[in-house]
C-alpha cells in the first residue's frame, strides 16, 4: 500500500470563464498503489453534451478496472474514450483535449491528445513540459515563431490531433519522471495557459505555501485579464504537490537468500579449485617424467 506511505495533496478549480457553461472536466483517483488525474477541455460546441466529461469518466473506469502505467494500456485508455465519443455524437462530432497523469506514488508519466497540458516544477524550474499537438507548436519547433507568442497565436487552436478526429488521433506517451519529494505537478487546459503564461505560472508556485494558494493566485490573474479581453474561456487547473514520495522499505535478507546467493559463488570456486588442482598435478606429472628421462639418458 503505497499511498498511505506517501503524501500527494491535489487540489483543482474549474470554472466557465465568459461562456455560458463550463465544459472542462477534472477527475482523478487515488488507489492504495496507483494514482490517476485526468483533464479534458470540450472542442465541439454541443452544449447537450459535455464531450470533456465523457472522457475523463471513461478513463478513469477504464484505470479504475486495471491501474497500470504501461504505456501502451495507457494509450488505449485513452483511444477507448475517443471511440466513446464517436458513438455519443448523435449528428454532430464531438471533440475534447485530454491529459492523463498516472503515478505509483514513485514515478509518473503522462498521455495525452490535443493542447491540454501537464507541467513538472522541481527546484524552481520546469522539469517536464507537454508540447501542444497544434500548428502553432509547429512554428515554434521549426523556430519560425517565439515560444513567448504561443499564448496569443491565432493557430494555437488548430489542432492536428485530438479525441473525436476522423480516424485515430495520435496519441503522446511519455517516458516515466522518477519523483522527488516536493515536486509540483499541475495540469491545465488553454483557458489557464492563455492568460498565465509559463513565467508567471512559475512565480507565483514559487511563492504559494499550498495548492490552494496556487490556485486562487492563478485564478486572480485570469480574472484580471478579463479587463483586457472580450472573451475568457473555460479554464482549468489541477495542483498535485508532492510531499512525500514512497519509499520501499528494506527488506531484511534471509538466511534461505543467503545461501541461494552464496551456493552459485561456492560452485564456481569449488570448480575453479579442482580445475587448478588438475592442472598442477599434471605439470608436476609431466615435471617428474622428464627428470626421469633426464637421468635415464645421463646414465
Amino acid at each position: 500500500m503505497r499511498k498511505v506511505n506517501s503524501e500527494f495533496q491535489t487540489k483543482y478549480l474549474s470554472e466557465e470563464g465568459q461562456q455560458l457553461s463550463n465544459r472542462d472536466y477534472f477527475g482523478y483517483v487515488e488507489m492504495d498503489d496507483f494514482a490517476c488525474y485526468v483533464m479534458a477541455d470540450s472542442l465541439d460546441e454541443d452544449m447537450d453534451t459535455n464531450s470533456a466529461r465523457i472522457v475523463v469518466e471513461s478513463v478513469i473506469r477504464s484505470f479504475g478496472e486495471h491501474p497500470t502505467m504501461k504505456a501502451r494500456t495507457l494509450s488505449r485508455y485513452l483511444l477507448r474514450a475517443h471511440k466513446e465519443l464517436a458513438g455519443e455524437r448523435r449528428g454532430r462530432r464531438l471533440k475534447a483535449s485530454a491529459i492523463m497523469v498516472v503515478t505509483d506514488y514513485r514515478k509518473v508519466r503522462s498521455c495525452y491528445a490535443g493542447n491540454s497540458r501537464f507541467y513538472i516544477i522541481r527546484n524552481g524550474r520546469y522539469l517536464v513540459q507537454t508540447k501542444d499537438q497544434s500548428l502553432t507548436q509547429n512554428l515554434i519547433e521549426a523556430e519560425k515563431l517565439p515560444m513567448d507568442q504561443a499564448a496569443i497565436h491565432q493557430e494555437r487552436n488548430n489542432l492536428y490531433s485530438y479525441l473525436g478526429i476522423r480516424g485515430t488521433p495520435k496519441i503522446i506517451v511519455s517516458a516515466k519522471t522518477r519523483l522527488e519529494n516536493g515536486d509540483v505537478l499541475a495540469q491545465l487546459t488553454k483557458g489557464i495557459w492563455e492568460n498565465c503564461n509559463d513565467e508567471d505560472l512559475m512565480g507565483i508556485i514559487k511563492d504559494a505555501a499550498e495548492p490552494k494558494d496556487i490556485l486562487e493566485r492563478v485564478e486572480d490573474q485570469v480574472l484580471e485579464r478579463q479587463k483586457e479581453k472580450q472573451q475568457i474561456d473555460n479554464y482549468s487547473l489541477a495542483v498535485t504537490v508532492v510531499t512525500r514520495v514512497y519509499e520501499p522499505p528494506k527488506k531484511k535478507i534471509s538466511i534461505r537468500q543467503i545461501v541461494m546467493i552464496a551456493l552459485p559463488v561456492l560452485l564456481v570456486v569449488g570448480m575453479l579449485s579442482v580445475t587448478l588442482y588438475i592442472r598442477y598435478r599434471n605439470i608436476k606429472s609431466k615435471e617428474t617424467s622428464l627428470l626421469q628421462y633426464m637421468e635415464s639418458g645421463e646414465a
